[in-house]
């Protein structure tokens, strides 16, 4: 992609310009089409993240629940 050396080391538009240069070299190709990334490890992350939110949010209720029955408890005695 880029045969001067390392891409860190230039400066944003010059690394812009190889990019843009590279997509349509890509393109022209015919391989523009093909994703960049695998989005499966993305969803899954996403879907772990919700998965612990819900789990805290269970367990939140459950808590207020359980000092709520304690209240009526001591409420009745």
């Amino acid at each position: 992609m880029i045969v001067g050396g390392d891409i860190y080391q230039l400066p944003y538009e010059d690394i812009k310009h190889v990019f843009r240069n590279h997509s349509r070299e890509t393109r022209k190709k015919g391989r523009g089409s093909q994703p960049m990334a695998n989005t499966s490890s993305s969803n899954s992350s996403i879907k772990g993240e919700i998965g612990n939110m819900l789990e805290d949010f269970k367990s939140d209720m459950l808590q207020t629940l359980a000092l709520q029955l304690n209240t009526i408890n001591i409420k009745r005695k």
